[in-house]
């Protein structure tokens, strides 16, 4: 699935940056429409990520669209519900299409898709900054590799990498230095929780004010749990952003208020270490396109297309 940057070329119809969800996803169906494109990422695949590793409705319907629903699902714990706990353990359970499948997985899958249906996957080749044309127009984007340096001329430059600052910084797209949330997770292995934990499980408690617990199920008896805070740490436009959360105490309070987080980690066997990670959940904080004009506008170099969520 991983060609060495050595086998880049040097032009391309779409040259998509990031490998995650949201730029596989983009390379597939590109790819499937006829368009020649090229898929780097700064990791070899398979590659950890930090995320909660949910599943929620919405990611079902995309699968679907992409058609590799049924290879996540064979591979994902589903769940039948959400069950949202308060600070006074009374809970509720949401109904819906629910799973967890760690990100190791489901990304590689949604990237092998992408390869299965045209598309090269170019590993490990970081993305340093657009390429321009003389008038200020992007052209394509240089990379960097352990061999050097490689330039890629593209029709279309689509920037999926995510949560990451450098590159959007980088590609003269960013709005807002700081993330919309920051969020800590960790995996316990526990084979006896199935009973305490039947679904995806939310907690709220004073003690994490701002943000919630969470416990997820996935496979092997595996448990995604983390803490996060899903609130801008943008004070407002003008004034200093405050000083973030330390998540792992956030983690630790978690822990402490939650009888079934307690019991999960006091008895489980904690794989690897706790890490963090800072969210951008949407488009805020980043242009769309650049430069700013309409790709009809310029027919014979479209704009670099901004942060699809990865």
């Amino acid at each position: 699935m991983n060609q060495p940057p050595s086998s880049l070329p040097t032009h391309c119809d779409v040259l998509v940056l990031g490998a995650g969800p949201a730029g596989s996803a983009c390379a597939k169906m590109l790819a499937e429409a006829g368009q020649q494109v090229v898929l780097v990422d700064a990791q070899r695949f398979p590659r950890d990520k930090t995320c909660g590793d949910g599943l929620v409705p919405d990611t079902h319907a995309a699968l679907r669209r992409l058609g590799v629903w049924e290879s996540v699902q064979a591979l994902a714990r589903p769940s039948a519900a959400a069950r949202c706990v308060a600070p006074s353990g009374r809970f509720i359970d949401v109904p819906g299409e629910l799973a967890a499948l760690p990100r190791r997985e489901l990304d590689a899958l949604l990237c092998q898709a992408a390869v299965q249906a045209g598309a090269r996957m170019v590993a490990p080749a970081r993305f340093e900054a657009p390429l321009h044309d003389g008038q200020g127009r992007v052209v394509g984007a240089q990379l960097s590799s352990a061999d050097g340096r490689h330039e890629v001329r593209a029709a279309w430059v689509v920037l999926a990498t995510g949560a990451a600052l450098k590159p959007l910084e980088a590609s003269g797209l960013c709005q807002r230095r700081t993330p919309t949330g920051m969020a800590i997770r960790g995996y316990v292995r526990h084979p006896g929780m199935a009973q305490e934990i039947p679904g995806l499980r939310f907690f709220w408690h004073p003690t994490l004010k701002e943000g919630y617990g969470w416990i997820f199920p996935g496979p092997n008896h595996t448990y995604n749990i983390g803490t996060g805070v899903l609130k801008s740490l943008d004070a407002d436009p003008v004034g200093p952003a405050p000083k973030p959360k330390n998540l792992r105490l956030m983690f630790a309070d978690f822990v402490a208020a939650d009888p079934v987080a307690a019991k999960l980690v006091a008895e489980g066997e904690m794989i690897g270490d706790l890490k963090g990670a800072p969210l951008r959940c949407d488009l805020n904080g980043a242009h769309w396109s650049a430069p700013a004009c309409w790709p009809w506008a310029m027919p014979s170099a479209p704009p670099m297309v901004s942060a699809a969520k990865a």
